[in-house]
């Protein structure tokens, strides 16, 4: 074999050697993360659903923008019975409501409620929120406040 024909074999094997071999299971796993988990997003949706209609069931005749800091106590309770809210929300909607509105730092009487006087629990909560940003609380504070208001508006557009 001559000195050409070793370099032109050489060409061969080298050019054979640059191309991109595929990597078949590379390319599956990227194919499969592109993919969205479907199992995930229906179970999700299937649960969102079914917390909705539960929200819809003890929603039923209740009006969170004329409802008392009791009568909430016992919707929240219901609500968090039926596992549509979270201990989280039940704690800040009942337990805590009243003393987040009546405590000493709400400096705002307007802000105080009693506890069986029917208030627009949304309307005084976006203004606790409200207060709680001009104060530059903290801002886990702040947004516990903005985790309530949706809680509450989420709650209301259930309401039957």
């Amino acid at each position: 074999m001559q000195i050409s024909d070793m370099l032109a074999s050489y060409n061969q094997v080298s050019q054979h050697q640059s191309q991109a071999i595929p990597d078949t299971d590379n390319n599956k796993q990227k194919e499969a993360q592109a993919k969205p988990n479907t199992a995930s997003v229906v179970n999700i949706s299937f649960e969102a659903n079914l917390m909705r209609e539960h929200a819809a069931d003890v929603m039923q005749g209740h009006d969170l923008t004329n409802i008392s800091q009791h009568d909430l106590d016992n919707l929240t309770d219901n609500l968090y019975q039926s596992n549509v809210l979270t201990s989280q929300e039940y704690a800040s909607l009942s337990f805590f409501g009243e003393q987040v509105f009546n405590s000493e730092a709400a400096n705002d009487t307007y802000l105080q409620i009693d506890k069986n006087q029917p208030q627009n629990m949304i309307e005084k909560w976006q203004e606790k929120l409200d207060q709680l940003r001009e104060m530059r609380a903290k801002p886990i504070a702040i947004q516990q406040a903005v985790r309530m208001v949706n809680v509450l508006q989420n709650l209301q557009a259930n309401a039957g």
